[in-house]
């Protein structure tokens, strides 16, 4: 049990360290985040749009978040 706990601990740890860079470091992520109603929100859009939506790259996933089209 113990073993289970710090595993879960550790990825908890680095989704919330993964989270946070992008935060400071993405200014599109940021944009993002700003306009979906909740941080909720926009992680359960994500996996639909990764889903049926092929991307080139993550810049091209945030700018369709954005202004729902590629350009």
């Amino acid at each position: 049990m113990l073993v289970w706990s710090t595993g879960a601990f550790t990825v908890n740890l680095l989704a919330f360290l993964t989270h946070t860079a992008l935060e400071w470091l993405d200014e599109a992520y940021r944009d993002v985040r700003n306009s979906a109603p909740s941080r909720r929100t926009f992680f359960e859009n994500l996996p639909t749009l990764l889903q049926f939506i092929p991307f080139d790259n993550w810049q091209h996933l945030m700018q369709f978040m954005l202004n729902g089209r590629i350009e």
